[in-house]
């Protein structure tokens, strides 16, 4: 095989294997102060229900090291915010896709979380493209959680409604 033939065959390679991964997607397992993954949610009944916030937005153009920036601000203290279960996040391999779920044991558990100092930094940088972010706030009993990525997406997909925010109690 010639080495333009090669280079060609190459090139298709790369463009098929970058088609295929686009639909791909790396994350972080379900974590977080009141989940055990042997033992699920710990500390409630589990027929009690729970807090649920999916999210899906699409990282900004030129703004990736801002949201990983401020995702790792969150992150940092993500365990330290009272009423936490759990959580997880996503992205796609190839493209800016990212999706989030969260567990609270209350509303209001949930609404402080959205208020603090690091999530409203995170939301006032940009990091995530304007008209992209959807949220979706559930109930759920606390023996279905973690919630499954096919849920979260069947939600979100729904009422795909940019700009869809959780409000809560003032």
């Amino acid at each position: 095989m010639s080495w333009q033939l090669s280079c060609v065959v190459l090139v298709l390679a790369m463009i098929v294997g970058a088609v295929l991964l686009s639909g791909c997607r790396v994350g972080y397992p379900f974590r977080g102060p009141g989940y055990d993954p042997q033992r699920g949610v710990i500390g409630l009944e589990p027929r009690r229900s729970v807090i649920v916030a999916f999210t899906r937005g699409q990282v900004a153009p030129g703004r990736g090291g801002t949201f990983r920036g401020d995702l790792k601000a969150i992150l940092d203290r993500m365990n330290k915010h009272d009423g936490l279960i759990g959580y997880t996040l996503r992205k796609q391999l190839l493209g800016r896709r990212v999706w989030t779920i969260s567990v609270w044991t209350d509303e209001d558990a949930l609404y402080r979380f959205v208020r603090s100092p690091e999530h409203r930094q995170a939301m006032q940088n940009g990091g995530i493209l304007q008209g992209s972010f959807v949220t979706k706030v559930v109930e759920l009993p606390a023996s279905e959680i973690p919630p499954s990525w096919e849920l979260a997406e069947r939600l979100l997909n729904e009422e795909d409604k940019p700009e869809e925010s959780v409000k809560g109690p003032t």
